[in-house]
């Protein structure tokens, strides 16, 4: 079975394979951070019954699913655009790993923004967050003196830069998988 599965996903294009491989990277980083989520706030999960979690769980996994393919649809229209060839053209491939950086960075900013959220309020992310806009150098000073922000900040730009060579790392690996069917 698994060698049928890793013959049938040899012969799907390029594209395809950047698009599945960039798909589950991004669920499986959504996957990691809804654990974490749950094993930094396990004290507030001690009265709730396993059953229930698990069903929280999968519906939360669900739900990420979701998120992670409208994340990636700006890549699944760039790349699949017959006769554009994306991988081809250099300027373009530029553009598309810009986007999904961009895209990348604000997924990872809604994360963390729900973990200051939560360890803050108590409650998830949710829309009285924008009462907080209302005052913005309140809001930042309260930040600044409660999260150690260039921590954060520096680590955004560690995980944006491990994205990024990710990108970069499966587009170069597909390629030369493609290279060596051509053989």
């Amino acid at each position: 079975m698994k060698t049928i599965l890793k013959k049938n996903f040899r012969q799907l294009s390029q594209e395809t394979r950047f698009y599945i491989g960039y798909l589950l990277f991004i669920f499986g980083l959504s996957i990691i951070l809804r654990l974490s989520f749950n094993v930094w706030n396990i004290d507030n999960l001690t009265n709730v019954s396993a059953e229930i979690i698990l069903k929280a769980f999968y519906l939360g996994l669900k739900f990420d699913l979701r998120v992670c393919q409208v994340l990636s649809l700006p890549l699944f229209l760039l790349i699949f655009i017959p006769k554009f060839h994306a991988f081809h053209n250099v300027a373009l491939k530029k553009s598309i790993f810009f986007l999904m950086n961009i895209i990348f960075l604000m997924f990872v900013l809604v994360y963390v923004n729900d973990f200051g959220f939560y360890s803050y309020l108590g409650a998830r992310l949710n829309a009285s967050v924008l009462k907080f806009f209302e005052t913005p150098p309140i809001s930042l000073n309260m930040v600044w003196e409660s999260y150690p922000v260039i921590w954060i900040v520096l680590a955004m730009g560690a995980i944006l830069y491990a994205h990024n060579r990710f990108l970069k790392f499966l587009q170069a690996t597909l390629q030369n998988s493609h290279h060596q069917q051509e053989k």
